[in-house]
């Protein structure tokens, strides 16, 4: 169901495994920045170093940092690279799943 409302929405989702550093994402978050999944590791790494743009990356992870130490909601508009209409306005939000205060998963859309 939850590809279903994502489709419907035309927004790809991320989950990001934070004790292991393991990420997936959907079909459709390669499909509408035009890569293929085997274009792109889906990593941390790769989303903030080659993805979003180099003036944003200091704000995204600024934001993601105080979501994952603060609570505070992971909502950036942000450039992301895209393979073939370079950088484009996305609309990035995610939320955390935390146990015993800490920060363990977290998942989010654009």
């Amino acid at each position: 169901m939850k590809d279903l409302l994502l489709e419907s929405l035309n927004a790809g989702s991320w989950e990001w495994d934070i004790q292991t550093g393991d990420e997936e994402w959907s079909d459709l978050f390669y499909e509408i920045l035009g890569y293929s999944r085997g274009d792109l590791k889906p990593t941390y790494e790769t989303f903030i170093n080659f993805l979003v743009e180099p003036s944003h990356k200091n704000m995204v992870e600024s934001a993601v940092e105080d979501h994952l130490n603060k609570k505070t909601p992971y909502d950036v508009k942000i450039l992301m690279l895209t393979k073939t209409e370079g950088y484009q306005w996305f609309r990035s939000i995610g939320k955390a799943l935390f146990e015993d205060g800490n920060p363990v998963y977290m998942i989010g859309a654009y």
